[in-house]
């Protein structure tokens, strides 16, 4: 039961935004083992008060980690903290650096109608993206022609990087930062950089089934995960796989969001097993209001979670544009993956028998 006011001050200073500062505040006191379950947490209105601050700031506030799964609210009680769990989370981060990615637009696939996934290209600025490749071909015509580091344009991984620091709590360099083909091949650079055919995968029940087709196409054996109450069931000890696929900010195709406890739980299962999650970021971007639900791999500050973004639903489907934000001790490795796999791409049969290649890999 809530007794006295929060610890909180608000820190005028700060370009923070307040009702930012104290969702931050709560989260820490929360993860931090400060706050127990239960506890509950002033009014609005009081709170607002005791701050000094218009009690939609509060509301907002509450709103955004009532959303993340701190904290939930009763008719009648007003908010309680909800089950954290007594993970600790770990805050070491390494970095290094390296670079680039190519990849080649596909032709667009049929849209039919309620197709999920497909954004509707009717309301796509096509005038203004010609004026800017018009413009972009006048003054930097070489640009067009020459070719970036194979990890991609530097630029873009730039804004990228800035673009999850900023929204999605990722603190990754530049450097961690891979360009792809969408997020599907994303998702096969990060299969064929960790696991080889005969290797378990845990894949949520139920899931997109492009991930199942591609796990399955490299000879990957799937570990179904039920989805509970606070998002995907850990694996079981007697199934062990080496990675798993998730999709906490919102489930396909369930919905939801994955609890604070079930994601440091899943921190620690991969910590403790030295085990790889794939956090497939899946309709993050899209919000009703308040800030994007923090990734997974925020918590993790990317230790052993591979993030996979895309910008095929809020930009362009057919563009086929996707990102990897990898731990800096896998970035030279899924630059082989790439480079082996271009290599092997373009190999007639005969050539991949004769070099020793098998496809089944690649």
């Amino acid at each position: 039961m809530y007794k006295k006011s929060l610890a909180f001050a608000i820190n005028r200073s700060s370009k923070k935004p307040i009702f930012e500062q104290l969702c931050e505040f709560i989260r820490g006191q929360a993860c931090a083992g400060e706050f127990s379950e239960g506890m509950k947490l002033p009014s609005t209105r009081r709170l607002a008060e005791e701050l000094g601050v218009a009690r939609s700031t509060v509301i907002s506030a509450y709103e955004q980690l009532t959303a993340e799964g701190y904290i939930k609210s009763r008719r009648g009680s007003g908010y309680i903290l909800c089950s954290i769990g007594s993970i600790e989370l770990i805050s070491e981060k390494q970095k290094n650096s390296e670079q680039e990615s190519l990849s080649k637009p596909c032709p667009p696939p049929q849209i039919l109608p309620l197709t999920p996934g497909m954004p509707d290209m009717s309301l796509f600025p096509y005038r203004q993206w010609a004026r800017t490749v018009a413009r972009l071909s006048r003054t930097k015509p070489e640009s067009m022609f020459i070719g970036s580091c194979s990890l991609g344009n530097v630029n873009l991984r730039e804004a990228i990087a800035a673009h999850v620091r900023e929204w999605r709590g990722i603190d990754a360099s530049w450097q961690q930062v891979i360009i792809t083909a969408g997020a599907t091949d994303a998702l096969n650079i990060c299969f064929r950089t960790l696991a080889r055919a005969g290797c378990s995968v845990g894949i949520e029940d139920p899931c997109y089934y492009p991930v199942l087709n591609a796990a399955e196409s490299l000879g990957l054996k799937p570990v179904f995960l039920d989805i509970g109450k606070d998002g995907t069931e850990l694996p079981s000890c007697n199934s062990s796989p080496s990675l798993v696929i998730l999709t906490p900010s919102h489930q396909y195709p369930l919905g939801g969001a994955m609890s604070p406890k079930r994601r440091l739980e899943y921190i620690k299962w991969a910590e403790t097993n030295s085990a790889w999650i794939i956090e497939d970021d899946y309709d993050s971007e899209f919000r009703y209001s308040g800030r994007p639900i923090p990734a997974l791999a925020g918590f993790d500050s990317l230790r052993r979670t591979i993030y996979i973004g895309s910008f095929s639903k809020i930009f362009s489907n057919t563009l086929r544009l996707g990102y990897i934000v990898a731990p800096m001790n896998l970035v030279n490795s899924m630059k082989i993956t790439m480079e082996n796999y271009s290599l092997k791409a373009g190999l007639m049969p005969q050539c991949q028998q004769q070099l020793n290649f098998d496809p089944l890999f690649w």
